[in-house]
């Protein structure tokens, strides 16, 4: 598991350093994608956690947190890896 961790974060920060973004769109990006990897799977852990649950509670709504967040980094790293570079 902590390969894969370790694995993701390399090629996480390859993508975000390359990409051209300001300091603050990479910050974003670099905890955002991260972030609804907790987001997602806790609201369907957590919106199910009684035994006699027939139907998710308020947690769900994490799911669309979770789900806008990684939105919102993967687009801005889309954005960042496709402009264009500053000529010298």
């Amino acid at each position: 598991m902590l390969e894969c961790c370790l694995c993701y974060r390399w090629l996480r920060s390859v993508y975000v350093d390359e990409a051209n973004l300001s300091d603050a769109s990479k910050w974003i990006v670099r905890h955002f994608v991260p972030l609804a990897a907790i987001f997602l799977p806790a609201a369907f852990f957590f919106s199910v956690l009684s035994p006699d649950a027939t139907e998710p509670n308020a947690f769900i709504y994490f799911a669309y947190i979770g789900a806008v967040v990684l939105a919102v980094g993967l687009v801005l790293l889309g954005v960042g890896l496709v402009r264009k570079t500053k000529e010298m």
